[in-house]
């Protein structure tokens, strides 16, 4: 599979993870670890790959999937109880 101009071949994910990541460096702060959770649990990219593509530490990364897996985890409690 050839990567388009300007795009690297990963593994088969680049590609599919480039409208995360386009969007993750769009965001404001506070919206960093949405974007990074999709990334690592929706597109299945590894924290170091996620990383990779976010110019950011892999701590960084787990933090902030750590906090959204957290906020999706309210929202879900959140619609069991109503």
């Amino acid at each position: 599979m050839a990567a388009h101009r300007g795009e690297q071949q990963h593994d088969g994910h680049l590609p599919l993870a480039q409208a995360p990541v386009r969007a993750y460096r769009r965001r404001r702060p506070a919206r960093r670890p949405a974007a990074t959770f999709v990334l690592r649990d929706i597109s299945q990219l590894s924290y170091a790959e996620t990383a990779e593509q976010l110019n950011i530490p892999e701590g960084t990364v787990k933090a902030r999937v750590h906090t959204a897996r957290q906020v999706v985890r309210e929202l879900l409690d959140t619609t069991r109880h109503t």
